[in-house]
């Protein structure tokens, strides 16, 4: 109700060219597309993941989103994604006349330019959902438990985040049936100020993200920070990743999400950390090419100068 007669006064006060709608349900959009006309603006929304109403295990929730997705993004614009894959799904969805751009994730690099202070302990850190479909942290955990086995490495395994009660209860039962409570410290939610510095501070970092239609359609944008820390990552060869990073050149592709494969790349990168820490400088500069927030906000700007104003 508020967006009704909150948003005119704005948009009349500021008279924009452009408005970026990000995360505004189906009405919101609606209210936006009425206004345009009358304001004479051009709309543009942000479409970043795979519509999560078609992952719902609410048959009337699809339905829903099924039925109202033609209708969804017609009269925009514009349509920005993370991904060839979002698209080519959202080319379905959307007039002929609506302009696409694709934004890479972005990542404030300066945030990282901090120097590293912990010398000592062998860290390798996690940072991300709890949710195991789709990130896979019980795999990351088993391969964890598996590596300590095949290894002398002296480290610990520090995850970051936090799930639902479910989620916590997996996790802190999977860690004590691997008895390795003393070998991984659970971090919980950290303030976003401090997520650097546990990312510099690691020797290793992982994403071992199973394959699924999020994966295939979206971007990790923890992928970003990870790489501008300049560390070693991990990263299940999922989605798009493929195409900005280079196994063994840039990152160390997991060829498959399973405890096994988790502890034979952490092995790799022990073993040789020296090869780690020059993929991990490496992985950096990619960063600084596709992700750096900058130059992706120059080019989506270049892009509404040019397509749309």
């Amino acid at each position: 109700i508020g967006l009704i007669y909150t948003l005119p006064k704005v948009i009349f006060a500021k008279k924009p060219h452009v408005v970026y709608s990000y995360g505004f349900s189906f009405i919101q959009t609606k209210l936006l597309w009425i206004y345009k006309y009358f304001f004479d603006f051009k709309l543009v929304k942000e479409l970043n993941e795979y519509p999560l109403y078609f992952l719902s295990h609410n048959y009337f929730r699809r339905l829903l989103g099924k039925l109202s997705q033609p209708f969804d993004n017609k009269g925009l614009d514009a349509i920005v994604v993370i991904s060839n894959f979002l698209k080519d799904y959202y080319a379905k969805y959307i007039s002929s006349r609506t302009k696409v751009f694709i934004l890479n994730m972005i990542v404030d690099l300066k945030r990282f330019d901090i120097i590293k202070t912990n010398v000592n302990e062998l860290q390798i850190v996690y940072c991300g959902s709890f949710n195991n479909h789709k990130d896979g942290i019980l795999y990351l955990i088993k391969g964890y438990s598996k590596f300590l086995k095949i290894s002398n490495f002296k480290t610990k395994l520090y995850l970051i985040g936090k799930g639902n009660k479910s989620e916590e209860q997996n996790i802190d039962d999977l860690i004590e049936e691997e008895q390795i409570k003393d070998s991984v410290i659970k971090l919980g939610l950290i303030r976003k100020d401090d997520i650097p510095y546990y990312l510099i501070n690691a020797s290793v970092l992982i994403l071992p993200r199973p394959d699924s239609i999020q994966a295939k359609a979206g971007f990790p944008t923890k992928l970003g920070e990870y790489l501008a820390s300049s560390n070693p990552v991990i990263v299940s060869n999922v989605g798009e990743i493929s195409s900005f990073l280079v196994d063994n050149l840039s990152c160390y592709f997991l060829s498959a999400v399973s405890d096994e494969e988790i502890s034979i790349k952490l092995y790799d990168v022990f073993n040789d950390y020296d090869k780690a820490s020059l993929i991990g400088k490496r992985g950096r500069l990619v960063a600084e090419k596709y992700f750096d927030s900058t130059n992706e906000a120059n080019r989506l700007l270049s892009f509404f100068e040019k397509q749309l104003i």
